[in-house]
């Protein structure tokens, strides 16, 4: 009886063994083709874009900004205009997404992946690789910086809040280098 039972145990471990072998391909064939679709369908493009969307938008203002303080703070002085650039690159830094684009195509990987089984992603590769789907790809990228202006109403607050501390510690370090030139013309 117990001989039977040791087959029996081990044939259930080689069949959970098998089972694990090929859902771990599938899985690998699955995550393949997310990949593909993220490729084709333009996702890793899109996450590009709004990454560094407000990098952007504080690289194209830094003229015009500068511009405006030269007239706000009217120096000449250069250590001034040097701590500017110094404070408007860790501006520019505060930025930076904690996300990584690789790490925002493996999210939506994960998150459309557990909603899609292998054979739903097939039928939308083929779509994907059709003429209307390279349209609708082309479409998509199209639109997608106009949907990011949209959605980019939040981050706003957050180019708004980093700028507002870049002006203050400027604002300081202009007062204090005042104070000490006067100091130093009374002296």
């Amino acid at each position: 009886m117990q001989l039977i039972t040791r087959v029996t145990c081990v044939f259930m471990v080689l069949i959970l063994g098998l089972f694990f072998t090929v859902v771990s391909a599938d899985e690998k064939s699955k995550s393949a083709k997310l990949n593909e679709l993220m490729e084709l369908s333009g996702m890793v493009k899109i996450m590009e874009q709004a990454r560094n969307k407000n990098k952007t938008q504080a690289l194209q203002y830094k003229q015009g900004f500068m511009k405006q303080l030269r007239t706000s703070f009217q120096t000449n002085d250069p250590e001034v205009w040097e701590y500017f650039e110094i404070e408007y690159q860790k501006f520019i830094d505060s930025l930076e997404p904690k996300w990584t684009v690789e790490e925002a195509v493996q999210k939506y990987i994960d998150l459309y992946g557990a909603r899609m089984t292998e054979e739903e992603i097939d039928v939308v590769l083929k779509f994907n690789k059709s003429a209307i789907g390279r349209k609708s790809t082309s479409v998509s990228n199209k639109v997608a910086p106009i949907w990011f202006d949209y959605l980019s109403k939040g981050s706003d607050s957050q180019f708004s809040e980093g700028l507002k501390k870049f002006v203050a510690n400027l604002k300081t370090f202009v007062a204090e280098k005042k104070k000490m030139q006067k100091s130093q013309k009374e002296q």
